[in-house]
């Protein structure tokens, strides 16, 4: 009876450990210039695939909600652009909220590098949840 709970066990870590890991990540450069590209607000202007990782600032991936996530290496941003994601003044709350202002189109490059199905790329306008650690900033996203 043990050995059958000890595998059971076995199984439901397995599954979770399997169920939390990043799907087709991909390296990014992604530009916070506003939705117009005119440096107004630290909304997402374009996002591009580079084969180097010393040139990407953000990472995508989609978790196994199938949501996207964005995390942004904040090694890589200014510290205005950090606080334009980041609009708080509370340094200790790493719960927060960004503002996507337009519906956000992912181009082709991006949505076949994820492995995205037909119809599927777009990011809704709406808010969306921030998880900040030191070294990073994480948005997920829902895709439509």
């Amino acid at each position: 009876m043990n050995k059958i709970i000890l595998i059971i066990l076995l199984l439901i870590i397995s599954k979770t450990t399997y169920s939390q890991t990043k799907t087709n990540p991909i390296e990014t450069q992604t530009s916070f210039n506003g939705r117009h590209c005119r440096g107004t607000s630290a909304q997402p202007c374009t996002i591009t695939l580079t084969n180097k990782k010393n040139n990407a600032n953000t990472t995508l991936y989609l978790n196994n909600n199938g949501e996207l996530v964005m995390q942004i290496n904040t090694t890589k941003i200014n510290e205005t652009t950090k606080q334009k994601i980041i609009p708080t003044t509370n340094k200790t709350d790493t719960n927060n909220t960004y503002q996507l202002q337009d519906t956000f189109v992912l181009d082709d490059a991006i949505r076949i590098a994820l492995k995205l199905p037909i119809g599927i790329g777009e990011i809704p306008k709406g808010n969306y949840p921030i998880t900040t650690t030191k070294n990073s900033i994480s948005i997920t996203f829902k895709l439509r």
